[in-house]
């Protein structure tokens, strides 16, 4: 694990691994300060042209795209959320808004923002935050699990051949937990017990004795530099 993430993925444990608003691995999602690089997070490349930039209404910031070109699909802007073995799924979430919206012939001709995981060939996810139609400021969220060996989560606000006003804000990313491990005894069969201190040894000659081996072991794993049986697991 790098150990530049041992903060935030510390202050995740803390929550008991569950998804929480608290835990944002995307703040310049917010918009405010969208080309920002933090610890987990690569900030967004916007322009600032007539096809990509950031609008200030009423003290909000969002991200608004324009595409007036059907045959064009503008989904240059994106940024990349880091992702660590510990991490099992990642919930995006968005505040979408279209206007004027015009969808192109496929399925994913939309106004979307398009996720995937890097490190692999992953593919793409089978459900995004998208519009297909005029819709006024609405809240999508999905949650993606992270698949075995991925680096990090390539996040791109776009307008896939499909023309009309797209606008974004809030975009966050929130992480849960791969679910820890809890030490426990198992549940012995009926009929058996452990009787570890019980054991009985059979003198066979003045040399040789027998101990039976069947039945339940303690033991000691190896990883562990340990002088003594764990006392649960």
């Amino acid at each position: 694990m790098n150990i530049k993430h041992l903060p935030i993925l510390a202050f995740i444990y803390l929550l008991g691994g569950s998804v929480s608003a608290q835990v944002n691995l995307l703040p310049l999602g917010s918009f405010d300060h969208p080309g920002v690089n933090t610890e987990w997070a690569e900030g967004f490349n916007i322009p600032n042209n007539q096809e990509f930039k950031v609008v200030v209404e009423e003290g909000k910031r969002f991200l608004r795209i324009e595409n007036r070109d059907p045959g064009r699909q503008l989904d240059y802007v994106h940024a990349c959320v880091q992702v660590t073995p510990e991490i099992a799924s990642l919930t995006v979430s968005v505040r979408m808004k279209a206007a004027n919206l015009k969808t192109g012939k496929e399925g994913w001709h939309t106004a979307r923002v398009a996720l995937m995981f890097e490190g692999g060939s992953f593919g793409y996810p089978a459900e995004v935050p998208e519009l297909k139609a005029d819709s006024d400021w609405v809240t999508k969220s999905v949650e993606l699990k992270v698949p075995q060996g991925a680096t990090r989560l390539n996040i791109q606000p776009a307008m896939f051949y499909c023309t009309g006003v797209f606008e974004i804000a809030d975009l966050t990313v929130t992480p849960r937990l791969v679910k820890s491990t809890q030490l426990q005894d198992a549940v012995l069969p009926d009929g058996i017990s452990l009787d570890w201190d019980k054991t009985s040894v059979k003198a066979i000659n003045t040399k040789r004795s027998q101990i039976l081996l069947d039945g339940i072991w303690r033991f000691i794993p190896a990883a562990e530099v340990a002088d003594a049986p764990p006392e649960v697991g």
